[in-house]
């Protein structure tokens, strides 16, 4: 595994606990340190599970998958926590707590899920809500806000530690025109600071121009295969695919 190589996964198959046969099988994807990339994939093919898989929360049955140099087959429990350390996750169904306001959402991961305890994650917190211009929403809860504001306080929570990868299922179900201009906003924020990049998992094929240096097309029962004379890390969506 090269050390720009972030994930690897060579003729992977998951199987889910209690499942009596593979949800994902004969996987093949890379994702490089830097290279963004696209997954575009209708309802039912298996992003989610793919993204489960990659968190660990799904067992490898077959094949190989490694996670930031560590292998996951079978992996331990120092083994999961260091990968997970290492991607933010922005689940389709949102992350935030709707018993914790967005201040105190916010500050969560900084009081409890850090190594290192911030001493002063409410300071922190107030800091990113003001930069952000979200100061006027910070004691308000998930259910109170819109579905823009919460995938977004969602995504900055999953930013909170500079992560290697970050992996987005399905950000844009929900989303106004607005709330997809903020979030490509985002994104070229995140390609400035160079630190992050970014696995994205959608059934729409909405992009924005100069973020994105793969797209790849997930299908039932063709998950990424490799076929003679095709490279998958190169597949290319039509024309149609929207800016």
């Amino acid at each position: 595994m090269a050390t720009d190589t972030l994930l690897e996964l060579e003729n992977a198959t998951f199987l889910p606990l209690g499942s009596d046969g593979p949800q994902l099988s004969s996987v093949y994807l890379d994702i490089l340190k830097g290279e963004h990339t696209y997954i575009l994939g209708k309802a039912g093919t298996g992003k989610s599970l793919l993204v489960k898989s990659i968190m660990g929360l799904i067992p490898l049955s077959s094949g190989s998958y490694s996670a930031f140099g560590r292998s996951m087959k079978d992996p331990d429990n120092l083994t999961l926590h260091y990968v997970r350390k290492k991607i933010g996750l922005l689940p389709e169904n949102g992350i935030l707590l709707n018993s914790l306001t967005v201040r105190e959402n916010l500050a969560f991961p900084l009081k409890y899920l850090s190594q290192n305890k911030n001493e002063r994650p409410y300071e922190t917190v107030d800091q990113l809500l003001i930069d952000h211009q979200m100061e006027k929403i910070a004691h308000l809860y998930p259910y109170q806000i819109g579905i823009n504001a919460q995938k977004s306080i969602g995504l900055l929570r999953a930013l909170l530690f500079s992560p290697g990868l970050i992996i987005l299922d399905d950000p844009y179900e929900g989303l106004d025109q607005d709330g997809i201009a903020l979030f490509h906003q985002y994104f070229k924020a995140i390609l400035e600071k160079q630190h992050t990049t970014i696995l994205l998992f959608s059934r729409k094929p909405i992009s924005p121009k100069g973020i994105f240096k793969r797209y790849l097309l997930m299908e039932i029962g063709n998950t990424f295969q490799k076929t003679d004379g095709e490279d998958s890390r190169f597949l290319k969506f039509p024309e149609t695919f929207q800016h």
